[in-house]
């Protein structure tokens, strides 16, 4: 009988540190207490002889969260990337990696949330793991507040914009009206992650179609005459091209009470040195600047300036004035329009 008893008390002792090391439910990537379809989990592991214990839970965090990082990239991707329209015109490797950078950036956003609950060491598999969770309720709250902050910021712009309208300012009506399109379409960015994170099928209603239709007709009341000289004035095309790609018009006929714009532009190209890259390699090295005046044709005020300057390098002196000269019109073609609604 003592020995039973003593046999029994061993027992009791023994059972419940059994029962404390049992490894968690979550291990296999399924947990009752943080359950699907209020959380998102991801397990991290990483083998527990490497580094020290610090390292070890650091590491198995980071794997946890990349987990959910990688759950969520998926589901953002099938919801959300599918329903953006490609831009007509753009080639499909720049289509992919715009796709790319939204994904990239939502997932980022949504992970801020992420919170590391527990741990737990195998000591016979010699393996450290961690358990990530993200509370979809919390996280879409958290983007919520900040959509309603843009909002806010929306409807100062679009305000500021009709006024100007209103007072026949059409450039600077454009520029706010282009400020409410970037908000515009950072509040579509966020109701899409709020309604991935709440399981909606359709996010909130856009605001972008309706600013776009205004700054449309808006950009067919300004038209641009463009005047460039200089040993760099070849790339007057790239200017055009870059303010009618911009909504601009810069010929023919515009609408009743269009304003009219002169820009003067002035370049210069010069040599800048030989360069060194290598054995046997020495390249020649060309700078092409502009300098672009907006004028009011009517008055003859000056109302901004815009500056670029460009380098390129070939073997051959000549070849590489002539690369400077097309770098520098590839770069203002891509920058023109907007860099003028920003010196207004």
């Amino acid at each position: 009988m003592k020995r039973i008893l003593i046999f029994v008390a061993l027992m009791a002792m023994v059972l419940p540190s059994a029962w404390a090391k049992k490894a968690p439910d979550w291990i296999d990537g399924q947990s009752k207490k943080y359950s699907p379809p209020r959380y998102f989990i991801g397990v991290g592991a990483v083998a527990a002889d490497k580094g020290g214990p610090k390292q070890q839970l650091g590491w198995a965090a980071d794997r946890a969260r990349a987990e959910i990082a990688k759950s969520m990239r998926i589901e953002i991707q099938s919801t959300t990337v599918a329903k953006r329209t490609v831009i007509s015109g753009k080639k499909t490797p720049e289509t992919q990696s715009t796709q790319t950078d939204v994904v990239t950036a939502s997932t980022n956003e949504i992970l801020e949330g992420v919170e590391i609950k527990e741990y737990y060491t195998d000591k016979k598999n010699k393996m450290t793991y961690a358990l990530a969770v993200l509370d979809r309720p919390m996280a879409a709250e958290r983007i919520q507040k900040q959509a309603e902050i843009l909002k806010g910021e929306l409807s100062v712009e679009t305000d500021t914009a009709k006024s100007y309208q209103d007072k026949k300012e059409i450039l600077l009506s454009i520029r706010h009206y282009n400020t409410a399109l970037r908000l515009a379409s950072q509040i579509d960015d966020k109701n899409e992650l709020i309604a991935i994170l709440e399981g909606a099928i359709e996010p909130q209603m856009s605001h972008q179609a309706a600013i776009k239709t205004i700054l449309g007709g808006l950009k067919r009341l300004v038209r641009f005459e463009v005047k460039i000289e200089g040993p760099a004035a070849s790339v007057r095309p790239y200017v055009v091209e870059g303010l009618s790609e911009g909504g601009f018009i810069t010929k023919g006929q515009t609408e009743t009470g269009a304003q009219s714009y002169l820009l003067l532009g002035t370049t210069d190209l010069n040599y800048k040195g030989e360069m060194d890259m290598g054995p046997d390699l020495k390249v020649q090295v060309y700078q092409a600047d502009l300098d672009l005046e907006i004028k009011n044709p009517k008055t003859d005020e000056s109302i901004g300036a815009l500056t670029w300057s460009v380098s390129a390098n070939e073997k051959v002196e000549t070849m590489a004035s002539k690369s400077a000269i097309r770098a520098l019109g590839r770069h203002v073609q891509k920058t023109i329009a907007d860099k003028i609604l920003e010196t207004f």
